[in-house]
């Protein structure tokens, strides 16, 4: 149901954000960014406070959403196998090794960094 106007905002601003060294760094190995100083550990914590405010939300009596397709069966062609060219297949990869197609590499270790810019537990220097 959508409201016919403008409901007030009543959303809270959540509280300023400090990671630590050892989340900066899982971080670093989970998204591939390099946040290779002070500033970009600051850009990160103001991401992260701009995110969390979705958890101050009250979503006290608001029906789950649904999808319109939610009741009608999916219509499936039967599961018949056919005869085909795993070799005409391979041609539309860039990249292939021992018959399979290669994709990009992922989640690759970076180097770990020994100072982010953060003081001891957590913020950046300049903030202490």
């Amino acid at each position: 149901v959508v409201p016919s106007e403008p409901l007030p905002k009543t959303v809270q601003t959540s509280e300023a954000i400090t990671l630590d060294q050892t989340t900066v760094e899982l971080l670093e190995r989970l998204s591939l960014v390099d946040f290779s100083n002070a500033e970009a550990v600051t850009r990160l914590e103001e991401a992260v406070k701009f995110a969390s405010v979705i958890t101050n939300v009250d979503t006290t009596g608001v029906a789950p959403m649904v999808t319109p397709l939610e009741n009608v069966p999916l219509r499936l062609r039967p599961d018949v196998p056919i005869e085909c060219c795993a070799e005409e297949i391979l041609k539309n990869a860039r990249i292939t090794e021992e018959g399979y197609f290669v994709a990009p590499p992922g989640n690759i270790p970076l180097d770990v960094k020994s100072d982010y810019g953060l003081a001891e537990g957590g913020g950046t220097k300049a903030e202490k």
